[in-house]
């Protein structure tokens, strides 16, 4: 279990009230270390089977271990997000937003560790998204990446603006991104035509 160990036994015993006995696994520091360095490539790498899973797993690790026990985490995102290869800008950004998200309703003193991410990492997406509006593309996967990265913004901006997002030049471009995204119509290739089924695709996700 991810929120203990690090003692002596590396399980826990514990009997509900109908008398069954549960165990739970305690992983040591040293374990969770190992964990701590391996997971965002392997998940990356994973089949897409379990893509899920390991990002539920990263977002549970964040709120427990970022960014004390993982002072890594950021500079392995940093080093996937400019990826050319999709899959590694996709994974990179999961864990991105899982760290935004951790940061969205702190107040200004709670919310410091994110102001230093939003500086180092802010000016990649916003060209990232400049690349995927303006190239016009209808890959589903240039709309995943959209998505996400919307969902960052929105949960870094949610309180307060960050330093690095104060200047107005620098927020005017991420204002004109989102203008466009806003406006351009929907790819139409692969859109279902049922009304409902239409609300899931990630392209119409990103208008949201």
């Amino acid at each position: 279990h991810w929120r203990n160990g690090g003692g002596g036994d590396n399980a826990a015993v514990w009997t509900n009230e109908n008398g069954t006995t549960n165990k739970r696994i305690l992983l040591s520091e040293g374990d969770k270390g190992f964990v701590r360095e391996n997971i965002l490539e392997a998940m990356i790498t994973s089949p897409s089977v379990i893509k899920a899973q390991m990002a539920k797993a990263i977002e549970y690790m964040i709120d427990f271990d970022f960014p004390e026990r993982w002072p890594t985490l950021i500079s392995a995102v940093g080093n996937n997000i400019g990826s050319d290869d999709h899959t590694r800008v996709l994974g990179a950004m999961t864990a991105l937003r899982s760290v935004a998200r951790k940061y969205e309703f702190k107040d200004e003193e709670g919310r410091q560790p994110l102001n230093a991410i939003v500086e180092q990492t802010f000016p990649t997406l916003l060209r990232m998204l400049q690349s995927i509006v303006q190239s016009g593309t209808a890959a589903t996967e240039a709309a995943v990446i959209i998505k996400l990265i919307c969902k960052t913004f929105w949960s870094a901006t949610y309180l307060a603006l960050p330093p690095a997002l104060r200047d107005q030049e620098h927020f005017g471009r991420w204002m004109e991104g989102f203008f466009v995204l806003i406006n351009q119509p929907v790819p139409s290739v692969g859109e279902p035509e049922d009304h409902y089924e239409r609300q899931k695709c990630p392209w119409w996700k990103c208008k949201k």
